[in-house]
């Protein structure tokens, strides 16, 4: 998820990077001893204390008049409304407003007047945001796009009388006012304007009459799978007793290699493997693990595929073939989606609700039945729940995750940004500091972010740039906590750390953060002014 409140708000950044692969060899540092018998995977089950988690809230919108939406129903619940016409009702919250986004310390409003005249380019498009209450804070609310606006100087000088006259009506719109506004829901807007929330893309509008704000819950998305058919065990008796030990001796040797992480080592040694002996499942699924390793999610897919065959009945294999079938899934959509946009898969945001991942969930319910231990497997589903709008399911999954105790960021994160989304900071909160607890070195970096988030939100920004610093501490590459550290000075009016953190940034910022850099530039230009 993305999304500003111009230059004194916050992005926030939804996508929940995949964990690190179960390792092949199991809890074990040593390779498995080469016998006449193949061993699969220990089960990636957690012994540590489990964890005391708050709860998992009822998820709640508030009630809308008929035939219309509120803007936190499509904010977190919206996306099987992308690309069709809406009407949104709500109070205005923010009206972009040019001159007073130009204006220039010391600078009168004339003098700033004139210079939007003489260069109608230093203004934006023309948008506003609406909350369902009057004390929304802008960045929770609802982006509408393309709304009218009166004709610059520039235009009222070149353009005739009919064109004149048939310039749309510009709307009277005042902050504080209830409207309803129709209009097209979208990611983007035909003049390129992106929220991966979701944005209004203005048709019309009309006054309306607020009711009391009454909360009804998010009706349950139900999605009806039938169960995964497990294959039967694959036959596949090797062809000798020599050629079973020759296969097995080179899938030890691959296993020993992918723990010193010689990766192409290890997958030549399981490929020699499955040459001699393509039943032995423990080669196939180190391969998989190597090819995760190596960000082959298609290769990890076709590798663990075989593995779970050969032995349907190992929960292991199950799990695996599942996650990798998700983030086969994910990455495909990636891929296709930058090349309609033209750009790298590094600089796009996916919109997962579009991502089938129905096989993926049913292998992974499959691994469940199997063992209901596999913290991962929850993890997994939470993330699919996620995605397809099941927000009750995805925090359950992901408690059962973090129940288990994982020692990586990746379920505290997502049960965070989950709670966040739904603006419950309180419950974020929790969740990110139980992480902080479990998650340790460069792998906290990301727990501390959502701890300095959750602050954030509540607008503690002292405790918010104290938990963002452990972030930048336990990894200062991490660009989303020095740009929200930045914001955090801006709003404080601290001039000489806010630059530093945005001009870092800037300077730092990879693919997939031009919007942000955008919004770290604006603030910049604001600093200079108002040396």
């Amino acid at each position: 998820m993305m999304k500003t409140w111009l230059a004194v708000g916050v992005i926030t950044w939804g996508a929940t990077s995949a964990v690190a692969a179960p390792d092949p060899g199991g809890p074990s540092t040593k390779p498995p001893v080469v016998s006449s018998e193949l061993r699969g995977p220990a089960p990636e089950v957690l012994t540590s204390k489990q964890l005391a988690l708050p709860p998992v809230p009822t998820f709640e919108i508030p009630v809308s008049p008929a035939g219309m939406h509120g803007t936190r129903e499509l904010v977190v619940a919206g996306k099987p409304l992308l690309n069709t016409e809406i009407t949104v009702a709500g109070y205005v919250i923010w009206i972009y407003d040019c001159l007073a986004a130009v204006q220039k310390p010391g600078a009168s409003r004339a003098q700033t007047q004139k210079l939007i005249d003489d260069d109608p380019t230093l203004c934006e498009r023309k948008k506003i945001y609406l909350g369902d209450t009057k004390a929304t804070p802008p960045e929770k609310g609802l982006w509408v796009v393309d709304v009218p606006r009166a004709p610059n100087k520039l235009e009222k000088e070149r353009l005739g009388k009919a064109d004149l006259a048939a310039w749309p009506k510009v709307p009277d719109l005042k902050v504080g006012a209830y409207v309803a506004i129709t209009g097209t829901f979208a990611l983007s807007s035909p003049h390129s304007e992106r929220n991966s929330d979701g944005l209004l893309v203005w048709k019309s509008f009309q006054a309306s009459t607020p009711t009391p704000l009454k909360m009804k819950p998010l009706p349950t998305a139900t999605r009806t799978l039938p169960a995964f058919k497990v294959p039967p065990p694959a036959t596949g008796a090797p062809s000798s007793q020599q050629a079973k030990n020759t296969s097995v001796k080179s899938s030890n040797e691959g296993t020993k290699a992918y723990g010193q992480k010689q990766f192409q080592v290890a997958l030549d040694r399981y490929r020699d493997a499955v040459k001699v002996w393509d039943g032995n499942h423990v080669a196939w699924y180190g391969m998989a693990g190597v090819q995760i390793g190596l960000g082959d999610w298609p290769a990890a897919v076709d590798a663990v595929k075989h593995a779970f065959e050969i032995v349907p009945t190992d929960p292991m294999y199950a799990m695996v073939y599942g996650y990798t079938l998700y983030e086969a899934a994910v990455a495909s959509a990636r891929t296709a989606q930058a090349r309609r946009e033209g750009r790298t898969p590094e600089e796009v945001s996916v919109d997962l609700s579009t991502v089938n991942a129905d096989l993926a969930e049913q292998v992974l319910r499959t691994a469940t039945t199997l063992n209901n231990e596999l913290w991962r497997a929850h993890y997994y589903l939470g993330r699919i729940a996620r995605d397809t709008g099941r927000a009750k399911l995805a925090a359950d999954e992901f408690s059962m995750a973090l129940a288990r105790g994982p020692s990586l960021s990746g379920p505290y994160v997502a049960l965070a940004e989950l709670y966040r989304t739904w603006q419950r900071p309180d419950l974020a909160l929790v969740v990110a500091q139980l992480g902080t607890q479990q998650v340790t070195g460069a792998e906290g970096a990301d727990v501390w972010y959502e701890v300095g988030m959750s602050y954030d939100d509540q607008r503690q920004d002292d405790k918010a740039i104290e938990a963002l610093t452990k972030a930048l501490d336990a990894r200062t590459d991490h660009a989303k906590a020095r740009f929200q550290r930045g914001q955090v000075y801006f709003r404080r009016g601290k001039k000489a750390p806010a630059k530093k953190d945005l001009e870092d940034f800037v300077r730092t910022a990879t693919g997939g953060m031009q919007f942000a850099k955008e919004q770290a530039n604006k603030m910049l230009m604001e600093l200079a002014a108002k040396k």
